[in-house]
Formats: C-alpha cells, sequence, structure tokens
C-alpha cells in the first residue's frame, strides 16, 4: 500500500476541544443572570473557574487521543538517509 492510498485518520476528538468554547462564550449569557453565591462568590465567577477545569480536562483527553493514536503532525522530523 502506497502512502498515498492511505485515507487520513479521522481526528473526531478535536470537536472536544469546542466545549470549553461553549461553555465560557455560549452559555455565559443564561449564567449570568443566576443570583446564587456559594462561600461569598457569586455564580458567574464560580462558572468561569469550573469553566477552567473543563478546558483541561478537555484539552487533556484530547492530547491522550492524540499520543494514543500517535498523531505527530511534523513534530518529529523522519530521517530519511537513516537506516530503518
Amino acid at each position: 500500500m502506497h502512502e498515498s492510498d492511505q485515507r487520513p485518520a479521522r481526528r473526531w476528538h478535536l470537536a472536544l476541544l469546542l466545549i470549553p468554547f461553549v461553555w465560557q462564550v455560549a452559555l455565559l449569557p443564561f449564567i449570568n443572570d443566576v443570583k446564587v453565591d456559594w462561600f461569598a462568590i457569586p455564580f458567574p465567577m464560580v462558572w468561569q473557574m469550573a469553566g477552567i477545569v473543563i478546558a483541561t480536562i478537555a484539552i487533556g483527553v484530547v492530547f491522550r487521543i492524540d499520543r494514543q493514536n500517535d498523531h505527530t503532525d511534523g513534530d518529529q522530523i523522519k530521517n530519511e538517509d537513516e537506516p530503518k
């Protein structure tokens, strides 16, 4: 099988990176009117702090899947002169 015959790897997991964006931007207008204080912290601030945790988890999951599937995308330059 030639390299040109191979289908590109599916990278559906990159869609997980939309979760933090939706969390922080798209849902904020709905959260802004919530009048709940937890430990004297306004709910929108708690929402933003939770968003940081969600974003970190999403990025970590995508990183792990990329690493598991060995998607390097040019991170490592292969030297064709080296023996195999």
